[in-house]
């Protein structure tokens, strides 16, 4: 079976449907919790290659702390976030990794634009595209089934 592609119309669909929604509330707070599930599931593909690199897990708890109301953070720290987690991607050897550290660099910007929600499912398949093709599977797997439907264990988060 050929892979679906993720189009430019799907990944606008994605986007569109957070343009309403308020800043701070918790709605907004939802979508972040929901955008650090989905992009640590995908920690461990990064991780296995630099175990030493903790600006994505950082960035993973920030969010979780941040959509739990347990921390507050600002702009800058965001931005910090966000950017050391695309900084790590860009020293990634394996492309599943880049693609794992680019969606956590998204799921933390969901704090500035919730938006950046779409980055998660978008990199997170990428990631899982360029895992089948390292381990020789040709199958498709959906986004929905997770790194279990490539019988990968899922990880826990620290």
């Amino acid at each position: 079976m050929a892979e679906p592609p993720i189009s430019a119309n799907a990944l606008a669909a994605l986007r569109g449907q957070y343009r309403d929604v308020v800043r701070e509330s918790g709605e907004h707070r939802a979508i972040g919790l929901q955008a650090a599930k989905d992009a640590s599931a995908l920690l461990m593909l990064f991780e296995a290659e630099h175990p030493d690199d903790a600006r994505p897990r950082e960035a993973l708890a920030a969010l979780r702390a941040w959509a739990s109301g347990e921390r507050r953070l600002s702009m800058a720290e965001v931005r910090r976030l966000s950017l050391g987690s695309h900084a790590a991607a860009r020293g990634a050897r394996t492309e599943a990794a880049k693609q794992a550290a680019r969606a956590i660099g998204h799921a933390v910007a969901v704090w500035h634009v919730p938006s950046h929600a779409a980055g998660v499912p978008y990199y997170g398949e990428k990631a899982r595209k360029a895992l089948r093709a390292a381990s020789g599977k040709t199958r498709w797997v959906p986004a929905s089934a997770g790194m279990s439907g490539l019988g990968v264990a899922q990880p826990i988060f620290r």
